[in-house]
């Protein structure tokens, strides 16, 4: 008891022994019940928690036997800890603690939405226990670098929330049929709940990250030159104010860190942490292609995709490869553009219609989505949870 306690107290056990550690829990593994689930999102600090989170919510809810991961340097940490005390474990840089093991011995699905690595993402994955189900960061469809990551060898088992989505899962992340567990994201759920009319008009912006700002100046790009534009431009600022309508900012949590100059006359930033509500509360979305297109498409919200850099010479070959792979999409999205005068138009059309969609566009909306109800504990159900 002695050295389990003293092994216990050494924080980063797992990252100092992982193979001799992970080998001994698979031993042991056969002699336990499989009675456990584990849940986990980021450990980025910037980013909200999310899909794993509202699922391990729901599990709890059902009497699963759960437990969710979660850095100690996230904003949130506090606040999920108060709620659920002892079902809140510690995860720091894809590692775990000692004090997890017994857990471990008795895990039978880890289920996340981010990829991760390190050798707890490959005991789990290589483990013949345990299922390591991926919950997708985003409905996948417009950038195809993401394969690098979700792909069958880095996971068991992949959500998937159309038709289209599960092609290309198996055409480009190699998954079988069997592999992929067909709904749509966990969160959601959370759009669908406690909705409240309300008079205030927002329009979301949030154009995702470019890979090539990690090695260039993210300022001499067309993503930054052209998203500073559109916020400047008189006219549209004019549509905003005349309307009483506020334009919410989101900025990824990359380029948070990195720091921005953006001035915001007739906008606010975004709370990166709290993005849910924010999609909740806007009645519409300006995106490049972000996967945030999604939420509004499951609400029937407007959507306009603003392809504000293509062909950049700043973005290396991968940016703009997901710029030209998302680009054969355009037929079956709507409002697909390429220039900010575009933007505006379609933006005065929906102001005009008080953000209303039309019956058409909402069917394309709806063949985005296997499911519209219960998503959560439907996931629950077709994993074998409840």
């Amino acid at each position: 008891m002695v050295i389990l306690n003293f092994l216990m107290s050494v924080h980063d056990i797992f990252y100092a022994l992982p193979f001799s550690v992970y080998g001994l829990i698979e031993k042991l593994q056969p002699f336990f019940p499989k009675d456990i689930v584990f849940f986990m999102d980021t450990v980025q600090p910037h980013t909200e928690l999310i899909d794993a989170y509202s699922l391990f919510e729901k599990a709890v809810e059902k009497g699963v036997n759960s437990y969710y991961l979660i850095s100690k340097k996230h904003p949130s940490y506090k606040e999920i800890k108060k709620k659920y005390k002892n079902r809140i474990l510690e995860f720091d840089r894809n590692e775990l603690h000692l004090k997890q093991f017994f857990k471990f011995l008795r895990l039978k699905k880890f289920i996340n939405s981010f990829g991760f690595g390190g050798n707890l993402r490959l005991f789990l994955y290589k483990n013949k226990y345990i299922d390591l189900v991926h919950l997708n960061h985003g409905v996948t469809l417009l950038k195809n670098s993401i394969f690098d990551l979700y792909n069958y060898k880095e996971f068991n088992k992949f959500l998937v929330s159309n038709d289209i989505e599960a092609k290309l899962m198996m055409d480009y992340g190699g998954f079988k049929e069997e592999n992929l567990v067909k709904s749509t994201m966990p969160h959601f759920d959370l759009l669908n709940e406690n909705k409240t009319k309300t008079d205030e008009k927002n329009i979301l912006m949030f154009f995702t990250w470019r890979m090539s700002f990690a090695n260039v100046d993210y300022k001499k790009s067309l993503y930054y030159q052209n998203m500073k534009l559109l916020l400047e431009n008189q006219e549209f600022n004019k549509i905003l104010n005349e309307n009483n309508i506020k334009l919410k900012l989101a900025l990824h949590h990359t380029l948070i860190e990195k720091g921005t100059n953006f001035v915001l006359d007739n906008a606010d930033f975004a709370n990166s942490t709290q993005l849910s509500k924010e999609i909740k509360n806007a009645k519409m979305l300006i995106t490049d292609y972000s996967s945030v297109w999604a939420d509004f498409y499951f609400q029937n919200k407007p959507v306009i995709f603003y392809r504000l850099d293509n062909e950049d010479p700043v973005l290396n070959e991968r940016d703009n490869q997901n710029s030209r792979f998302a680009s054969k999409w355009d037929n079956v999205l709507t409002n697909v553009v390429y220039d900010e005068q575009k933007v505006l138009e379609i933006v005065k059309r929906y102001v005009e219609c008080d953000f209303q969609i039309d019956e058409r566009e909402r069917q394309i909306q709806d063949k985005f989505f296997y499911v519209k109800e219960n998503v959560r504990e439907k996931i629950l159900e077709s994993e074998g949870l409840i």
